[in-house]
């Protein structure tokens, strides 16, 4: 995949939505060969955002069909030429200063109009990290994840919508920016951790941003050997904390480097059939043979 940036000037299109104006100077971003193309606006607080990236996602899988492509604009203009082989598209867009917007179910044509899109500042998720005697964690990486509602995949995980950010010295961390929940339709968790010595159990993250404070526990690691077909193997906390950890099996091993402390229920591909209980200690090593 390539992609080359060059002035257009957008044509005229008489049943565009929210219709560019005509002298606008668009920066176009090249995907290949194909005949199909969009063209959109950016705007923030009703101004053209100048400094912008254009994500392509096929509808249909949720599959990128591009990274984060950049764009430098005056108006605020793109157009996205050479698309071939789907009819439908979505759009993520990133910003400076601001959360990711999406634009949904865009019927990808010869000068298909996206019209303008909108971004804002998002929401703010804050909060501090201390370890199980209540002392701040200072340096703990702290990090928001994304799972889908329905199952699939995320479409803010496929759009690098994760955000990652530390905490300070009193244990406080900030992580600006961050879209609605329902922009993404994905359940979105924060967790903390200091590598190689403690983790947190994932927190839910309220959907208009807000205080998510956690508790970082001590480590050890699971690891093992599985002797039948098997993908992923998941631990799942028997303790009053929803405590879990998953990894992927290769080639009949599997290792979960970072798994808190306490007691666990492990299967492989959640097939309880095959479920095992072990105990996660301290700096230790629990292995663990299906």
């Amino acid at each position: 995949m390539w992609l080359g940036l060059v002035g257009c000037t957008a044509p005229a299109r008489p049943n565009a939505v929210a219709s560019l104006p005509e002298a606008t100077r668009c920066t176009t971003v090249r995907l290949g060969h194909g005949d199909h193309s969009v063209i959109g606006y950016v705007t923030k607080g009703g101004r053209p955002v100048q400094e912008l990236g254009v994500a392509v996602f096929v509808e249909s899988t949720m599959r990128p069909m591009s990274h984060a492509m950049p764009i430098a604009n005056a108006q605020g203009c793109f157009e996205i030429r050479g698309i071939t082989g789907i009819d439908y598209a979505n759009l993520v867009i990133a910003s400076p200063g601001s959360a990711r917007g999406v634009a949904r179910h865009i019927a990808v044509s010869t000068d298909a109009d996206v019209g303008t899109i909108a971004v804002d500042d998002g929401y703010t998720v804050e909060g501090r990290v201390v370890s199980t005697d209540g002392s701040p964690v200072a340096g703990a990486e702290v990090e928001m994840n994304a799972d889908a509602v329905d199952g699939g995949q995320p479409l803010d995980a496929l759009a690098a919508e994760h955000l990652r950010t530390w905490t300070d010295a009193s244990g406080a961390y900030h992580l600006h920016h961050v879209a609605p929940v329902e922009m993404f339709d994905a359940y979105r968790t924060m967790q903390a951790k200091v590598e190689g010595r403690l983790v947190s159990e994932p927190a839910p993250v309220p959907d208009r941003g807000g205080v998510v404070n956690l508790v970082a526990r001590p480590i050890g690691v699971i690891e093992g050997t599985v002797s039948f077909p098997g993908k992923i193997v998941a631990a799942y906390s028997t303790g009053p904390t929803a405590t879990f950890a998953i990894g992927s099996v290769h080639d009949g091993h599997f290792r979960l480097p970072r798994v808190a402390v306490g007691t666990y229920v492990i299967s492989v591909d959640r097939k309880l059939a095959h479920a095992q209980t072990v105990v996660v200690s301290e700096g230790a090593v629990t292995v663990i043979n299906f």
